[in-house]
């Protein structure tokens, strides 16, 4: 569970997954389980859930700044007591001494010790009985294929959103189709949801670890991937392998990776299976490409823009065969596309905190403020309202969005725009959207947040840590 996941949710709803997520923690607690290990447990809790759980119900409180240190120790100590009352009744834990709302060492220290209190229930505490075990999780036979997960329902900003008959994810309320950039979000989503067992799963099937469309698939090493792209591209046909864009995503550049994805232009993939006569070429292309890998023995199925394909290959230093997950990703005009993924080549994700999806959020945050919209899986700045093309390649965004100045790296990350950012006099407004998202944690700004509000908080848990 995610930090930035928990705080676009009501206090209600994060401190039942917190419980949940405890208790799941107390079940599987060995009895003679280290001292360090036990720390450990207690600060993911604390900087996970307890502490940005604690900020967001401070800062609710009208004048919460002018508080007395009195008022502030009884609100802490009230807080946690009302929120754990099904199992600690009384505390060994001494009462706060925190001065002011800004005392954030003095609040963590005491949710950090009441939270080691509460996973080893000391003396004097009453315990809530043990949750029941889990039910046993069925078994993937060797032979099942994952061939349809529907129905599967991702919840996100209060939408549902579910997959129609052609793969492609469609919002529940209106069917209308979402843009590109949302079907990437949305399969992420929905690949990490499997992996975490959160969206129904037909009862004969058990997704395995690494890439989730495709059964028996592990994580791949960092040392491997290039010799998987070289065996992907041995089993696709040569007129596509000739253009097929690679080094988007992480892969290759993290020491491992669930899936490797690949680009190829979905024009070449409709000439090359001839189904531009189809009601729907692309989707019949894609179908067409899953047959191919079949046809070679290998699994493969087609889910949103993706076909994705297990590639067998055995694991550098080792004799171990393994499978990978590989996402031939069909889109249009991939040539175009694949630069504003291809993070990696740029050094990006030698910053572990660099993430894409904050880098496009941020990206369409300054072109709402110009009255435009990005979409990153077309390549494409555009009007708002007429749809009119601006722009396609990187150079050219960047100097409409940042000024006639600026250069394609300057778009390369969260933090290079900012710098870029940082003498315009529209900063403000172009960052507008952007500090809404940061406000619901969607998106980390690398700024000074004023003293007092969330980022501010978060800020400095980070900093205790």
């Amino acid at each position: 569970m995610k930090v930035n996941d928990l705080t676009n949710e009501g206090i209600k709803d994060l401190w039942q997954k917190a419980q949940s997520k405890i208790q799941g923690w107390q079940a599987g607690r060995q009895a003679a389980q280290s001292a360090s290990e036990l720390d450990r447990d207690a600060k993911d809790i604390m900087k996970q859930t307890l502490f940005p759980a604690w900020n967001k119900f401070l800062i609710s409180q009208p004048g919460y700044q002018n508080l007395t240190s009195v008022q502030l120790n009884d609100l802490i100590v009230n807080w946690i007591n009302n929120r754990w009352k099904d199992r600690v009744t009384t505390s060994n834990i001494p009462n706060p001494t925190i001065q002011n709302a800004k005392d954030t060492r003095g609040m963590y220290d005491y949710l950090l010790q009441r939270t080691r209190e509460y996973l080893t229930a000391s003396p004097g505490m009453k315990s809530a009985a043990p949750p029941p075990p889990a039910a046993p999780k069925p078994t993937l036979a060797p032979d099942t294929k994952i061939v349809n997960l529907d129905p599967i329902i991702i919840r996100y900003r209060n939408q549902d959103f579910s997959l129609d008959d052609t793969g492609n994810w469609v919002m529940n309320n209106s069917k209308k189709p979402i843009s590109q950039a949302w079907q990437k979000f949305l399969d992420q989503q929905h690949d990490v949801a499997l992996k975490s067992n959160a969206v129904p799963v037909p009862e004969s099937v058990q997704l395995a670890e690494g890439g989730a469309a495709v059964s028996n698939a592990e994580p791949v090493n960092k040392e491997d991937v290039a010799n998987v792209v070289t065996l992907a591209k041995s089993h696709l046909p040569p007129q596509l392998a000739k253009y097929l864009q690679t080094d988007i995503g992480s892969a290759g550049y993290k020491i491992a990776s669930g899936d490797i994805d690949l680009m190829v232009d979905a024009d070449q993939v409709i000439e090359f299976f001839k189904t531009a006569e189809a009601k729907d070429p692309t989707l019949a292309a894609k179908r067409m490409l899953q047959n191919y890998f079949e046809n070679q023995g290998l699994e493969a199925n087609v889910r949103g823009r993706n076909v994705h394909v297990g590639i067998k290959y055995k694991s550098r230093g080792s004799d171990k065969v393994k499978i990978a997950q590989v996402d031939v990703m069909i889109i249009p005009e991939a040539g175009i596309v694949a630069p504003w993924h291809q993070h990696g080549l740029r050094g990006q994700y030698a910053d572990p905190e660099f993430k894409g999806s904050e880098l496009f959020m941020l990206i369409s945050s300054i072109a709402k403020a110009l009255n435009l919209k990005f979409d990153a899986f077309g390549g494409k700045l555009m009007n708002r309202e007429t749809g009119e093309v601006m722009a396609r390649t990187r150079p050219e965004v960047a100097k409409i969005l940042l000024g006639p100045r600026a250069k394609e790296s300057d778009l390369d990350s969260v933090k290079s725009i900012l710098r870029a950012l940082e003498n315009d006099p529209d900063k403000e407004q172009k960052l507008a959207q952007a500090r809404q998202d940061s406000s619901k944690g969607l998106l980390r700004l690398p700024e000074v947040a004023p003293a007092g509000t969330a980022a501010w908080f978060n800020d400095q848990v980070n900093k205790l840590l």
